[in-house]
């Protein structure tokens, strides 16, 4: 499956990704980067506060958690990721599997922000 290339016509969209586990943000930032996007991750409040300062951003994404500091921190759109997270079905043994993101709604969604 061949998921769009969120680009604009002149230059990369820059994401700016909030979450204080590095590993949710690690999973995350890899299939923005397959898609040519650049994503600066931020991992504690100065983090963010960081990278909002330094600018060149286009949109933020974070976890319900987050949205709320990154809203009052910065005014780029805020695009909340665990709108795309989804549990899967259960196995036949009853187990629960790991929830899953849906990249491609996830990655249409923040081009849709970006580029309305």
């Amino acid at each position: 499956m061949q998921i769009m290339t969120l680009q604009s016509k002149s230059r990369r969209v820059n994401i700016l990704l909030y979450n204080n586990n590095p590993t949710i943000a690690c999973r995350l930032t890899e299939p923005l980067t397959s898609q040519n996007l650049t994503v600066t991750t931020a991992h504690s409040h100065q983090d963010l506060q960081d990278a909002i300062n330094f600018g060149g951003l286009d949109v933020a994404t974070t976890n319900t958690a987050g949205v709320e500091i990154t809203r009052w921190m910065t005014t780029l759109p805020v695009i909340n990721f665990d709108a795309s997270v989804f549990a899967p079905p259960r196995k036949a043994d009853g187990k629960n599997l790991a929830k899953q993101l849906d990249s491609v709604a996830f990655i249409k969604r923040l081009f849709d922000v970006v580029r309305p």
